[in-house]
């Protein structure tokens, strides 16, 4: 086997020719090896160049495909622990959302009996209303009645007076006419004097 230092473009130390011809398979001798020019782009992480010779297999070297699949998992990891942080913080907020919702749930419970109450007071205040002014309306009607009676009562106390000097006046009437008449209704005693 060939004792030679083959050198990788991505690899950060020379790589033993050893390891080179386990990494990209059987090389019988080292004119072979002298004809590998392969280099390793760093950005697709495949062969990028060779020269002509049979001895090196077409797929990337074992090594390189476990460094882009540690870089992979890498990157699915933080993926994973970005998708966790925003699991965490979705459910939090889907308990804060479920925790508000419990708290308007209870806020419309209050509100819908406060609702009730007030529809019951403003019905009796409606039937309150309506009583107020059917008892004004009536309070109205007595007082003109009231009113009327007075007046009445005023016709009629007028007329008593009326009437009482019109009987104090027939029978101060009867009594002229009584003291009038009387008297020469009655007959005359005669004179026993013999004038008469």
């Amino acid at each position: 086997m060939c004792s030679r230092v083959a050198t990788l473009s991505s690899g950060p130390a020379p790589v033993p020719l050893a390891q080179v011809s386990n990494m990209v398979g059987f090389l019988p001798d080292c004119a072979n090896i002298l004809r590998l020019e392969r280099q390793l782009s760093s950005t697709t992480g495949v062969w990028s160049s060779c020269l002509s010779g049979g001895c090196i297999h077409p797929e990337p070297p074992a090594i390189v495909l476990l460094k882009q699949l540690e870089q992979e998992l890498v990157e699915v990891e933080a993926d994973r622990d970005k998708m966790r942080a925003s699991l965490s913080a979705t459910a939090s907020d889907a308990y804060e959302a479920g925790d508000a919702a419990e708290a308007l749930r209870a806020e419309l419970a209050t509100v819908k009996a406060e609702l009730t109450e007030v529809k019951r007071v403003s019905s009796a205040a409606l039937e309150l209303d309506a009583q107020n002014q059917n008892l004004a309306t009536e309070l109205e009607t007595q007082r003109k009645e009231g009113e009327l009676l007075r007046l009445e009562n005023q016709r009629l106390q007028a007329l008593m007076d009326n009437s009482q000097i019109l009987d104090g006046a027939i029978a101060v009437l009867l009594g002229v006419i009584i003291a009038a008449i009387g008297p020469r209704l009655m007959p005359r005693r005669r004179r026993s004097d013999g004038w008469a």
